[in-house]
């Protein structure tokens, strides 16, 4: 009864073919999920190439991380914002080893040639040159500036020792740690603060003030853009995580605090782990630990010789997965490349790159 009623008040208010279809795009969003259909997902989607990328890998984690037809999505409410835009408040439940969730959160729709389109949950944004900042909530348009400023100036530094310099640098602020960990994807643990993947935006939660944390995160995130970009996406994770690390120190100007009691883990020993599945202090102790490792090798070989290492990287085809998903891949790649090169030593066994030999003549999703 009571969504009958609402229905028919949105109906008084708005044209009843923009109702109907913004409730059809969301019902489209819960079958897609239900159902395992990634095209039909990305049906929805608005063309932002940023967006589409980072709604792809939400998608995929979702669909094996909820529970089998548990996920549900209703649109409690329409608040018209132009002609061919509105943001909808949408309340989303699903299940997990069938416990229930429940989140409820902004999305901004568009109209298209043809129908509707969910456009992202942020409603600010601020542009300058090729640096854009997207962000929760109006309260944060004073980071979004500092921003600005903090990207150009980390670009300009690396991309001095690398030679790199995007077309276009897009970062997203979020003030709700939860939205934020929504937009990346269901399975993340709550410790994540900031993220970036290839060919997605960069992603920090940040409060008003908290001019530290915007810092760090920034440096860090933008490192792993540049890694990604450099070795099409090939780097070992605690390659990855080392590089972002170090960077973050450098442009910080802040090292990291190791103590007496730290122990340091060895890259195999990283390349074993799973950082997204480590409770905080030891996803603390694997930061620590690639930031020693990438350090050492910046030192003894010198950045001339990483920025080398990346490009020799780019050379294999990209893995369109997410980065846990590859982690065996980018291993062997990033040990074949290192041992190549004689910065680790060749190993008496040495594997061949499997996933190259299994899946290079097949279309990757």
């Amino acid at each position: 009864m009571m969504i009958t009623l609402l229905l028919s008040c949105w109906f008084a208010i708005f044209p009843v073919s923009d109702v109907q279809s913004i409730q059809d795009l969301f019902a489209t969003k819960q079958h897609a999920v239900n159902t395992g259909d990634l095209s039909m997902y990305l049906s929805t989607i608005y063309t932002d190439n940023h967006y589409r990328q980072e709604q792809k890998r939400w998608f995929l984690d979702a669909v094996s991380y909820i529970d089998s037809n548990s996920f549900r999505l209703k649109v409690t409410n329409l608040k018209r914002i132009s002609k061919d835009r509105y943001q909808v408040k949408v309340v989303q439940s699903y299940r997990k080893n069938n416990k229930q969730y429940i989140f409820r959160y902004p999305v901004d729709v568009k109209k298209s040639k043809k129908s509707w389109k969910d456009t992202d949950s942020l409603s600010f944004e601020m542009r300058s040159g090729h640096i854009v900042i997207k962000y929760s909530d109006p309260n944060l348009k004073e980071q979004a500036k500092r921003a600005i400023g903090i990207l150009s100036r980390v670009s300009k530094v690396l991309g001095s020792k690398y030679n790199w310099y995007p077309s276009v640098m897009e970062a997203k602020l979020y003030q709700e740690s939860e939205l934020f960990r929504q937009s990346v994807k269901l399975s993340l643990p709550t410790w994540a603060g900031g993220w970036n993947e290839a060919k997605q935006s960069i992603k920090l939660v940040v409060s008003e003030e908290d001019k530290a944390s915007l810092i760090h995160g920034l440096a860090h995130e933008y490192t792993h853009q540049l890694v990604s970009d450099l070795t099409n996406d090939n780097a070992a994770y605690w390659l990855q995580e080392g590089a972002a690390m170090y960077y973050e120190s450098l442009i910080t100007g802040e090292q990291p605090l190791l103590n007496k009691q730290f122990k340091l883990y060895s890259i195999v020993q990283l390349e074993k782990m799973k950082l997204e599945q480590l409770p905080d202090s030891e996803a603390s102790r694997y930061y620590l630990s690639c930031y020693v490792q990438f350090r050492q090798l910046v030192q003894k070989f010198g950045e001339k010789t990483i920025a080398n290492i990346f490009r020799k990287l780019h050379h294999y085809p990209y893995i369109d997965v997410d980065s846990a998903m590859k982690q065996k891949e980018t291993n062997q790649r990033t040990n074949n490349i290192l041992m190549e090169n004689k910065i680790l030593p060749r190993k008496a066994n040495r594997f061949d790159d499997a996933y190259i030999n299994r899946v290079t003549d097949k279309k990757i999703l």
